[in-house]
């Protein structure tokens, strides 16, 4: 299933993200102005706040699938949980100030929950993101293995893949950073990623007419 072909178009990505940014939840908007921590999007059909973070705990609120959460991310009993911010935790309502939502649903039968959420497209995970299509299964090994290559933004990208030389290290880097997580990469992931870097600045830098598509495949 990792090597599933497709052609992937940024402008859409980006458009289809950008609608479901806008949150849903009408209060979280005041959060947005003032709340701390992390980002995160929800990118399930609904994700339910809990008490603590735990599946069985109290259901304090929910949120649907596009909405923004403010929060920490924290690891707790091997489960990766976000701790909502106080800020938005009152802008929604939610007694006592205290909420969790669970990033992963696996440990219930389900897949992402939530994603972390970054500003640009400079940022090699967001970019990785939007081109999955927010499949997380196909997209998380990709994105560590990347990071754990010291990339992480577009600018990292184009530096370190600047000669032919360059970019075959960084792609057995790339590999065998994937590999031990059990993820083949294509042979030209570097080369792909480069030439989507290159159409992401193009369509998300003012330019009048972005291209609708990346100029090769990649394989997710």
């Amino acid at each position: 299933p990792l090597r599933t072909q497709r052609f992937l178009s940024l402008r859409a990505s980006a458009g289809a993200v950008a609608a479901e940014a806008s949150v849903s939840m009408g209060a979280a908007k005041g959060a947005a102005k003032g709340a701390a921590g992390d980002r995160f999007l929800v990118v399930h059909t609904r994700v339910v706040f809990r008490k603590a973070p735990s599946t069985t705990a109290d259901m304090v609120s929910i949120a649907k699938k596009g909405c923004i959460i403010f929060g920490t991310q924290e690891l707790v009993h091997g489960q990766r949980w976000v701790q909502v911010s106080a800020a938005m935790c009152k802008e929604v309502g939610i007694v006592g100030g205290v909420a969790w939502v669970l990033m992963h649903g696996a440990c219930v039968g389900l897949g992402d929950l939530l994603r972390p959420l970054h500003d640009e497209v400079e940022c090699l995970e967001e970019l990785l993101w939007r081109m999955s299509g927010e499949r997380g299964d196909r997209v998380r090994p990709l994105v560590a293995a990347v990071l754990e290559s010291d990339v992480r933004t577009a600018s990292d990208l184009l530096l370190a893949a600047g000669s032919a030389q360059a970019r075959e290290e960084l792609q057995r880097k790339v590999f065998d950073e994937a590999l031990e997580q059990g993820c083949h990469v294509p042979e030209q992931l570097v080369d792909g990623l480069k030439m989507a870097v290159e159409d992401s600045r193009m369509a998300f830098g003012g330019f009048p007419q972005p291209p609708p598509q990346t100029k090769v495949r990649l394989l997710f």
